[in-house]
């Protein structure tokens, strides 16, 4: 018996007269069930909210009245040598920190993304690709942003373009191995018998199913 489903199903998210799921509502779903997952997700908007709304006049006013004070209502994590709210400084390096993270990681993933793409659809763009990652990552990380800085200069948008220049190998041999798994797989296969282009399967078909992985190295690139 084979069941088929019709063009009005489809558009009314039903099949054989139940609500259809969709894959987004039912991650969320699971996602609500995992308590450490909602505990450890609310754990990290509450101090990027806190890093965001941060009061850089605080962490910059000095009081030799208040140096070296312990923790107190007044302030949590005490103070420093010069009477500085610790909790204070520490909310606005985290903002910095933040803001570094996730567009350093960002601009990594991104130029990763798109040359592992190009590698991992395309032979001769492979070897080219491939052989400059591994150069790239022969070179120890520091060296590189040693060179970088040198060239660019100090500052912290500086430091954003240089970590995602020396950082991009990762993501890149992450895409690269995901689009060579997944360019045999039925599905493109399919997708290429119906006349779709390449560039249609790479975005439509083959890239969606490699973000996996990309989001668990930007996750550990942010932090």
């Amino acid at each position: 018996m084979v069941t088929t489903t019709s063009p009005a199903a489809l558009q009314t998210g039903t099949l054989l007269g139940r609500p259809v799921e969709r894959p987004l509502l039912r991650t969320i779903r699971r996602f609500r069930r995992h308590r450490m997952a909602v505990i450890g997700l609310m754990t990290i908007g509450i101090l990027v909210i806190l890093a965001v709304i941060g009061d850089d006049q605080a962490a910059l006013k000095q009081s030799l009245a208040q140096a070296n004070k312990p923790p107190s209502p007044e302030h949590w994590f005490g103070t420093d040598r010069n009477g500085r709210d610790v909790f204070a400084r520490a909310l606005v390096g985290g903002r910095v920190s933040l803001a570094v993270g996730l567009i350093a990681t960002v601009f990594s993933t991104l130029i990763g993304t798109i040359l592992g793409a190009i590698a991992g659809f395309n032979r001769r763009a492979d070897l080219v690709i491939m052989r400059i990652v591994d150069i790239v990552m022969s070179f120890p990380t520091i060296i590189l942003l040693l060179i970088a800085v040198s060239v660019l200069g100090p500052g912290i948008i500086n430091l954003m373009i240089m970590i995602g220049l020396v950082t991009w190998t990762i993501p890149c041999r992450i895409v690269r191995g995901q689009f060579l798994l997944l360019r045999e797989s039925d599905f493109a296969t399919a997708a290429r018998v119906v006349g779709l282009r390449d560039t249609a399967i790479v975005t439509r078909h083959i890239l969606p199913n490699a973000i996996a992985p990309l989001l668990v190295y930007a996750s550990l690139g942010v932090a």
